[in-house]
Order: C-alpha cells, then sequence, then structure tokens
C-alpha cells in the first residue's frame, strides 16, 4: 500500500525557489516539474528541463529549485508498506537522481486527484489514493521505458 503524507498540485513559486534539506525527509517525495530546475546530485548541480521528475528517497540529501522567479510543480509524500515497498525497484524507476519525461499531462492529472482526494473525507479516500499512486508510478514507468512514438 502507499499511503500519501502532504501534497500539492501546481504549486508556483514566483520568487526564488531553493529547498536544502541536508537530511532529507522522513518519507519518500516525487515532484513532477513543469519548469526549468536544478538539482544537486553528488555534490554536482545540474539544470534540468521542464518536464522533469524526481524521487527522494527517505533520509537522502534533498537540493533543489530554480534560481530564477517562477518554478512550478507537483510534490506527494507518500510510503511505501506492506507489498509495495520495492515498487519503484520493481517498476525501474530512479531514485535520488531527476529524469526527464515527454510529456506531464496525466501525470500532472493524477496529482490533482490525489490531491484532491487527500482533502476529502470519504470512507474509501485511502484506497484511492494508493490507486491513484499506483496509477501514477506504472504511467511514469510507461513514458520511461517506451519508445517515444507510443507516448504520443
Amino acid at each position: 500500500m502507499i499511503t500519501v503524507g502532504s501534497c500539492g498540485y501546481d504549486s508556483m513559486h514566483k520568487i526564488i525557489h531553493d529547498r536544502l534539506f541536508p537530511d532529507g525527509y522522513d518519507d519518500y517525495v516525487l515532484l513532477l516539474i513543469k519548469t526549468e530546475s536544478f538539482f544537486e546530485t553528488d555534490g554536482i548541480i545540474q539544470s534540468m528541463p521542464p518536464n522533469t521528475v524526481m524521487i527522494y528517497s527517505p533520509h537522502t540529501y534533498v537540493h533543489y529549485g530554480l534560481q530564477e522567479t517562477h518554478y512550478n510543480d507537483d510534490w506527494i509524500h507518500f510510503r511505501l508498506l506492506e507489498e509495495d515497498t520495492d515498487l519503484l525497484k520493481r517498476l525501474g524507476l530512479p531514485e535520488n537522481k531527476p529524469f526527464t519525461l515527454p510529456h506531464l499531462g496525466s501525470l500532472t492529472e493524477y496529482s490533482r486527484l490525489v490531491v484532491q482526494e487527500k482533502l476529502s473525507s470519504h470512507s474509501h479516500r485511502q484506497e484511492v489514493m494508493d490507486s491513484l499512486m499506483h496509477a501514477l508510478f506504472y504511467s511514469i514507468a510507461d513514458q520511461l521505458y517506451s519508445p517515444p512514438n507510443e507516448n504520443a
């Protein structure tokens, strides 16, 4: 099961956005970045184009953002429980290394739905969020490993 902590959809920052957490987070963090950005990994700062994805594992050094005045992303803090503890590895999704995808449209829609469910109070909200997170990760893996023309 995937449980969702705090999350945000279409977060816009109109000031310099520079996030630094040397000790990382206590949970995983998924970022779907819609603008240019930078990431520091292994002491190297790397510029990334729009449509960048980053999955931070717990307690991993975090430093990312944009040194300009327009940054936009979706972000989800989550935990992998029970049978899903190795989900990211099974899907071959890179952790702690940014990667780009052809498009974020459907992925960001999943993020919007996750945030909507997180804010709801219906009795099956956890199950719905778990299903949406699975769909989101499967969709990321499909884009990452499918030939480009299959994702058009």
